[in-house]
């Protein structure tokens, strides 16, 4: 069958698109050729406004370095001077007091000493901008070349002359007034010289040539902010020209493949429209959208041989969709246990309460037949031999029927309580960071002389592995000794059962370890007692399933405790055993 041309399209729009320079291009070849471009004129203008940005940017880096070091220079020169005459003048009052004198005239040779290597660095300094000195540069070397060149030998003659006269000043020397008035004579005689108030000058130049060269500071940081406006225009302009021509090459290369495209559409709306699957599209050239097309054309086949196959799995569809009635009801019916579930929370809760009732007045029942039989007791000789025995035979069966009452009144609240408990989630706002090695510890201790209290023949070896690597866990303390206090008592009756059925040359050893397993803490309860049959591991944490003799257990303990650990602490909790050799329990909580 030959292939229809596409709807919609006239011979001479088809030949103009075959001769379109970009259909002589495959998809991924024009993409690249578009992208290339584009990127290339994003990356060579942005490079280009970045080196032209950087490079005067660093230059007004460079300048405003160096006017900081200018500053840097005059500003320690200056505060040398004024410290040094400062100091000088103090020493003039001190003359009297030889160890503050000697004091402030360290003072003077530590400037001085500053002073010196200032001037030396500012010689430095001019030689170093003389070197490096370019067209633009805004540090102006020749206030500073001119005001060295005018205080030339100033400073070191000053510093040369006050170390002459301090020298010549001993201080611990001066005994007389005389002698002391005569020190400070040529001290002040110094500080008036023409020499000093060169000096002082120094202080006073240094001041203009400062204010000269924060200006100069701020056309450093002018400089500086120029070139970064000047990259960042760069950069922006080179982004704009990108987009332009990277939307102008895009516009090109989906309008080359959006001809094609649209011819096949129109095909597939024709089938779908007039469900008629012998049409087929228009393959346009070889590149990859004429790859669409014939892969297009054997879609269609394919569908066409898949509406027949569709026929033959309808019956296959309709099976699963039993199945999937059968698990709906399933689940309905899990939902329906999970109400009854907190329905029979409910109703054990409002039972407590008359509960109570019952197990304390059966308890009062009991003490008052008691206090009964001994208030008769002392008149029994007062009635008749035959009626007193009958009124004691009532009271004993009266005591005995209370005493039922009691006992299995608080068998029911025992049960009525682990229903709460087993109904109730656990609160993670109430937890705490737990020390898991003691707190197993001290349930497993707690397990056993629990059960040595029931049965004073009780006994057994303890074989513990605690691993002291692991860390606290953040955890219910309370639900969690719950859990291994549980685990433990039963462990416990296990062994106790078979130490009854094996006599003395039964060995009882309960093992525990800890165990920290990558993110994880791993918990090992194991006992030797009779073990479990495998239909027992199925149902053991089932709620009211329990192997030990009425009235001993509820059922409702390891149920509990499964909660505990996977619903509220996010943990597995297992059991393996073998019978007659041992029964393991598994406690994994995250780390």
């Amino acid at each position: 069958m030959n292939p229809s041309p596409p709807l919609g399209k006239t011979t001479a729009e088809t030949k103009a698109i075959k001769q379109n320079l970009f259909s002589r291009l495959k998809v991924n070849q024009r993409i690249t050729l578009g992208f290339s471009l584009a990127l290339g004129l994003a990356f060579a203008g942005t490079g280009a406004g970045i080196v032209i940005g950087n490079y005067y940017q660093v230059q007004a880096l460079n300048e405003e370095a160096h006017v900081r070091k200018e500053l840097n220079l005059l500003s320690q020169l200056q505060t040398g001077v004024l410290q040094s005459r400062t100091h000088q003048q103090q020493l003039i009052p001190l003359s009297e007091f030889p160890e503050d004198f000697q004091d402030e005239y360290s003072h003077i040779l530590k400037h001085s000493e500053t002073i010196k290597s200032v001037l030396q660095s500012l010689t430095m300094f001019i030689e170093e901008s003389s070197r490096h000195s370019e067209p633009g540069h805004v540090v102006d070397i020749s206030k500073i070349d001119d005001f060295l060149e005018e205080y030339d030998g100033i400073p070191t003659t000053y510093l040369d002359e006050l170390d002459r006269i301090v020298t010549s000043i001993d201080p611990n020397s001066l005994n007389t007034p005389e002698d002391v008035e005569r020190a400070q004579q040529a001290l002040l005689t110094f500080t008036n010289s023409d020499l000093a108030i060169s000096f002082d000058g120094i202080s006073d130049d240094l001041s203009g040539i400062i204010a000269t060269a924060n200006e100069e500071l701020s056309q450093a940081r002018q400089s500086a902010k120029n070139a970064q406006a000047l990259r960042n225009r760069l950069i922006i302009l080179s982004m704009a020209l990108s987009s332009v021509c990277g939307g102008l090459l895009a516009w090109l290369i989906s309008r080359s493949i959006n001809a094609p495209l649209t011819a096949m559409e129109k095909t597939a709306l024709q089938i779908t429209q007039n469900d008629n699957f012998d049409l087929r599209a228009e393959v346009m050239g070889n590149d990859e959208v004429g790859t669409v097309a014939s892969a297009f054309n054997l879609l269609i086949q394919r569908v066409e041989n898949l509406l027949s196959d569709q026929r033959v799995r309808a019956q296959e569809l309709e099976e699963i969709n039993q199945k999937l009635v059968s698990t709906q009801r399933q689940m309905i019916a899990q939902e329906k246990l999970a109400s009854l579930g907190s329905l029979t929370a409910g109703i054990a809760h409002e039972i407590k309460n008359p509960l109570n009732f019952v197990n304390n007045f059966a308890e009062l029942s009991v003490e008052l037949a008691d206090e009964l039989k001994e208030e008769l007791d002392p008149k029994k000789e007062q009635f008749d031999p035959d009626l007193f025995s009958d009124v004691m035979e009532i009271i004993d069966t009266l005591k005995e029927n209370v005493s039922k009452i009691d006992y299995h009144g608080k068998r029911a609240d025992k049960i009525v309580a682990n229903m709460l408990q087993h109904s109730r989630n656990g609160n993670n706002d109430e937890w705490e960071a737990v020390n898991l090695n003691e707190l197993i510890a001290e349930a497993v201790n707690l397990a056993y002389h629990g059960m040595r209290a029931k049965q004073s023949d009780f006994n057994l070896d303890f074989d513990n592995d605690y691993d002291e690597s692991i860390d606290t866990i953040k955890g219910s303390s309370q639900d969690l000794s719950r859990v291994f206090l549980n685990i433990a008592s039963n462990a416990c009756y296990a062994i106790y059962q078979r130490q009854l059925t094996e006599g003395p040359d039964f060995k009882p050893l309960l093992k525990v370890r800890s165990r920290q397993e990558g993110n994880n803490v791993v918990v090992y309860i194991r006992d030797n007692g009779p073990g479990m049959s495998t239909e027992v591991m199925d149902k053991v944490f089932d709620q009211f399933f329990t192997t030990k003799p009425t009235g001993e257990g509820t059922g409702l303990g390891l149920s509990l405790s499964y909660n505990i650990v996977v619903e509220q602490h996010n943990g597995t909790m297992e059991v393996a055993s073998e019978e007659g050799i041992y029964t393991d329990f598994i406690v994994t909580l995250p780390a």
